[in-house]
């Protein structure tokens, strides 16, 4: 690869184990149509009780976003939940998408949660490593206007390889 040429990300959003920035962004406009890719961060989330254990502790992509950029149908979907349950979830969301694929290999999907699910976040910002999966070393490398996750070993490769020619 020439040092002018930038990495960009394969066509197909599920085809690998690990999604881009811009992939996740892509799952999360189903539900939040006006979400750019910047909007989008990487971390872990801490859940207050609301039956999304299946989110919590992993590494994500998450979004804050308003009631007003929701789409039609989530919105339909918020207003009839509240309905049912009398209580009303406020006007500011989190849309998640899981950063890793599960050992089902089901496509992704984004979870639309209220603020106040929210107990703590942790970010990861571009260029930093974190672990996950079997205690691996990751790293969230910036590639052009989008960011990767990779293995660290597989980023330091890149790096020497580059740094050869």
């Amino acid at each position: 690869m020439e040092k002018t040429q930038t990495k960009t990300a394969p066509r197909k959003t599920d085809a690998v184990n690990v999604v881009w920035r811009s992939h996740a962004a892509n799952v999360m406009r189903k539900e939040c149509p006006g979400l750019a890719d910047k909007e989008v961060c990487l971390g872990r989330l801490k859940l207050k009780n609301f039956g999304q254990n299946r989110l919590n502790g992993y590494v994500v992509f998450y979004a804050l976003a308003a009631r007003s950029s929701l789409s039609r149908t989530q919105r339909m979907l918020l207003w009839w939940k509240e309905k049912r349950s009398g209580t009303k979830a406020g006007d500011d969301f989190i849309v998640v998408v899981k950063a890793f694929k599960n050992n089902e290999n089901k496509p992704r999907r984004a979870f639309v949660l209220p603020l106040s699910a929210l107990e703590s976040e942790m970010e990861y910002r571009p260029n930093n490593t974190f672990r996950a999966v079997i205690n691996t070393e990751w790293r969230y490398a910036v590639r052009g206007d989008d960011c990767e996750i990779l293995t660290e070993y597989a980023y330091q490769q890149e790096k020497r390889a580059a740094a050869q020619k």
